[in-house]
């Protein structure tokens, strides 16, 4: 019973999170009986929990079963919750993006949980026009089997176009979310195994939430009104203590093997990416010799970096994820351009969901440490304009890697003497 009560304010919780309109129903989230309730209890036994769960949502690692662990059995974990929100709007965007990131993944977990009636009542409380049938909604001839008889798909699940849009923004990069690989009709997404329908929903709560957010975030009147009132307050300065300065975060995706390992998984195949992006005439690698910090990179990247590379870099300084198809884009580029693989590991860990093991696992088998050994090219040109992630189409390259080269060479050029520009050489393709 006291679980099914935690389940059930947490949730009611989440979901008040985006009536928050001004700082003062920001402040209101600690002011209701259970939330003073709380707090009492949490200066004389739950202090350290409150701390440390504040920690799992606003830190620079995301360990998702810790935190979901967490969440799902502290009593004091809406409190957590509440007092997290309040302290990354106070912090600014990059804490605000990364608490969005955590509690949709809470909020998805929680999802998971729910028969299909009320997952519908969730849909319909943050705002999602979702649609659940007992019955197929949609069929779909399939296929036709050896023995002639007609296999169909079920469709029991149906969104909103525009919602569904809303909801895809952070994951249009990969293919199977995209519009034009869903089925589509009268203004609706139908939508088959329900697994897919919890990760809409969660994206579309926290594109939600990071609207709501963000806009308190940026506003320094708002900020500095929620400082003042937080500040003192022996919690919230325990729980900034123990975040220290906002640290800098995650790379490519990952599947299990059949050992339960978790191991890189190829955006494309490699098949692809050497008949496209790896083709005779491919831009050779740059290497920058002596790019040995994160902050140089920053600079760097602000400096020479194309218009994609820089957009990808500055999304994850603010926080932000990024797509499975930006993240291998980057990461390539940034080994092809020599960069250490320690530096790439710290930009990386800006990234709300950084794990360590898993990221690095990742760069080395990008740079060809690990797996089939081979170095993988970023994508050229006409690919990123495939995938929807060049920005500026006019570059007039055909790889990112020619933009850098040519923007150093203008470098070297412009001010005539080569020792004040990154130190650069040509590099073969590895074989």
């Amino acid at each position: 019973m006291r679980v099914l009560h935690l389940v059930t304010t947490v949730l009611s919780l989440l979901v008040k999170l985006l009536q928050i309109e001004d700082a003062l129903t920001l402040l209101q989230l600690v002011e209701d009986e259970e939330m003073r309730t709380l707090i009492e209890l949490a200066s004389i036994e739950g202090f350290n929990d409150v701390v440390n769960l504040s920690k799992l949502l606003l830190g620079p690692r995301l360990d998702e079963e810790e935190l979901w662990s967490r969440v799902s059995s502290s009593r004091f974990a809406p409190l957590a919750i509440a007092v997290a929100t309040i302290v990354a709007v106070a912090l600014g965007r990059y804490a605000t993006n990364t608490l969005c990131v955590r509690l949709s993944k809470v909020f998805e977990r929680y999802l998971s949980n729910l028969s299909d009636f009320e997952l519908q009542r969730i849909a319909r409380a943050v705002g999602m026009d979702l649609t659940v049938g007992d019955r197929c909604l949609k069929e779909i001839l399939t296929c036709v089997g050896e023995r002639g008889e007609v296999l169909r798909t079920c469709y029991r699940y149906a969104v909103r176009v525009s919602h569904y849009l809303t909801a895809i923004s952070g994951l249009a990069g990969e293919p199977s979310w995209k519009l034009i690989n869903q089925v589509v009709d009268r203004g609706k997404v139908f939508i088959e195994k329900r697994d897919r329908v919890d990760r809409l929903l969660a994206e579309f709560y926290r594109v939600s939430l990071q609207r709501k957010l963000l806009r308190l975030a940026r506003d320094d009147e708002v900020r500095n009104f929620v400082r003042e009132r937080i500040e003192g307050i022996e919690l919230v300065k325990k729980i900034l203590e123990e975040l220290g300065s906002p640290k800098s975060v995650t790379v490519v995706t990952t599947a299990p093997t059949t050992e339960g390992e978790e191991v890189y998984k190829p955006i494309a195949s490699p098949e692809r990416i050497e008949a496209t992006d790896i083709a005779t005439g491919s831009p050779q690698p740059v290497v920058l010799e002596n790019v040995t910090s994160v902050e140089q990179l920053i600079e760097l990247a602000r400096q020479v970096f194309p218009p994609c590379m820089k957009s990808f870099v500055e999304a994850l300084l603010n926080g932000e994820n990024l797509s499975h198809h930006q993240r291998f884009a980057l990461a390539a580029f940034l080994v092809n351009l020599g960069i250490d693989l320690e530096v790439i590991l710290d930009l990386f860990r800006r990234s709300p969901d950084f794990n360590e093991r898993i990221a690095r696992y990742q760069i080395e088998h990008i740079a060809g440490l690990r797996g089939s050994k081979k170095r993988y090219l970023p994508y050229n040109c006409s690919t990123m304009q495939s995938l929807g992630l060049c920005p500026s189409p006019g570059c007039g390259v055909k790889n990112p890697l020619t933009y850098v080269r040519r923007a150093l060479r203008r470098a070297v050029k412009s001010s005539g003497d080569r020792s004040t520009s990154h130190r650069v050489r040509e590099a073969r393709t590895p074989g």
